[in-house]
C-alpha cells in the first residue's frame, strides 16, 4: 500500500537539522524493518516542511510507523493513502456514467 506522509518540523528536530541525512537514512532502515520502502523524500515550502512517499505491506503497518515518529516528539505527520495512476484508472473505470 502506498502512502503519503505530510510531514512538519517540531523544534526538537529543527535544533539538529544538520543531520537531516542520517534521519531520512534512519528512517529508511526502520521501514525496511517493517517490510516496506521509503520511495522518497522531498523538503517541500507551503503547509508542510517535507513529504515522503513510502510502500507498506498494510494500513496496521503504517499506523505503527507514524505513531513511532510521534512517540519521538520530533516530527507531527498527515498520512494519505495513495492510489497510482493505473489503480486510479481501475478505480474511474468501475465507475458507472
Amino acid at each position: 500500500m502506498k502512502f503519503v506522509i505530510l510531514i512538519d518540523y517540531t523544534d526538537e528536530a529543527l535544533k539538529g537539522f544538520s543531520d537531516l541525512g542520517d534521519r531520512v537514512e534512519q528512517g529508511r532502515q526502520l521501514i525496511a524493518g517493517m517490510g516496506g520502502t521509503l520511495e522518497s523524500f522531498h523538503l517541500t515550502t507551503g503547509a508542510h516542511d517535507a513529504i515522503a512517499i513510502v510502500d507498506m505491506p498494510d494500513a496496521a503497518s503504517m499506523a505503527t510507523l507514524a505513531l513511532q515518529y510521534a512517540a519521538s516528539g520530533r516530527l507531527r505527520t498527515e498520512t494519505l493513502l495513495a492510489w497510482d495512476e493505473a489503480e486510479a484508472a481501475s478505480i474511474a473505470a468501475s465507475l458507472s456514467g
